[in-house]
């Protein structure tokens, strides 16, 4: 039997502390048909070094570095262009996996062959390795439409696998913050999430958000925007990817629908907006409110 090729991608930027641990998980997988490819943001510590040493004992292996820092979603865009597979594994350079998590997670896929992505239910970890949680992932492949969708406000996580054809179909991560938000939106319209109920994943939380921000390579402007209206900034992100996307003009239509309505039925979302557009919206009737959110989508 041909197993699908999965290729493991790995975007990093100064992964030294973490690296060889990670790269440990994926080359001893108990799935053997993969690619491990790993693209470097222009570290300045010894990640080069340590990943050149593996790819040195490995032919999966394929280590690609940028001549200057490109940002953090350009170099996580990257390494899925460099992709050969049939699925795209989308591995953090500090987390860990379970040795059998890619074979799961591709069975899983298989067996699904309306689902777009798979991941496993998950540990956090902090930065010394102590448990500080963990997160039960939601499985679309029993709801309908309208509720996948909505799971992207409770689910956010866009490390795990992917069929590659759905995968490409995006525009990736955005240069935006909380820019995971977006990309799990359009993998959700184009098929289910599903999720295998074991503690396969170790997701760590240390200077990760920190070392993405310092990343972004941003303009000040769409930085202050963003830092003075993330909600609003994430909803224009959702219009923009719901019509990047391939699915047709009605359903796009749907989904804008579906969205508004949910945001608009939330006091806690709507004071938000009003927040974030103080200038614009205090001391304005609801209506005037929704008529503003709705505005972002048409």
């Amino acid at each position: 039997m041909n197993l699908p090729l999965v290729s493991v991608c790995m975007p990093v930027y100064n992964g030294e502390k973490y690296i060889q641990s990670a790269l440990s998980c994926l080359l001893n997988q108990t799935y053997k048909n993969i690619e491990l490819i790993i693209s470097d943001n222009a570290s300045t510590d010894s990640t080069e070094a340590i990943c050149r040493s593996y790819e040195n004992i490995d032919s999966r292996i394929s280590y690609f570095r940028n001549s200057t820092n490109t940002g953090m979603a350009r170099n996580f865009n990257r390494v899925i262009e460099l992709a050969k597979g049939d699925y795209i594994m989308m591995a953090a350079n500090d987390d860990l996996w379970d040795l059998t998590y890619i074979e799961k997670c591709v069975n899983k896929l298989e067996q699904n062959p309306n689902a777009a992505f798979c991941i496993s239910q998950t540990d956090f970890i902090d930065g010394e390795g102590n448990n500080i949680g963990d997160k039960h992932w939601i499985d679309t492949s029993n709801f309908d439409y309208s509720n996948r969708v909505l799971t992207v406000f409770s689910d956010w996580l866009v490390w795990g696998i992917y069929r590659t054809e759905a995968l490409r179909k995006t525009r990736g991560l955005q240069e935006t913050i909380a820019n995971d938000f977006p990309l799990r939106l359009e993998i959700l319209l184009l098929g289910d999430v599903v999720v295998v109920d074991e503690k396969l994943m170790t997701f760590r939380f240390w200077q990760k958000e920190y070392n993405y921000i310092s990343q972004y390579l941003i303009s000040e402007e769409l930085k202050d925007q963003i830092n003075n209206s993330p909600m609003t900034s994430i909803l224009k992100e959702y219009n923009l990817g719901i019509n990047h996307s391939p699915i047709d003009v009605q359903k796009k239509n749907d989904v804008k629908n579906i969205i508004y309505s949910y945001v608009v039925s939330s006091d806690v979302h709507v004071q938000t907006i009003i927040n974030e557009n103080a200038a614009l919206l205090q001391d304005k009737d609801r209506q005037y409110v929704h008529d503003f959110i709705r505005n972002i989508f048409y």
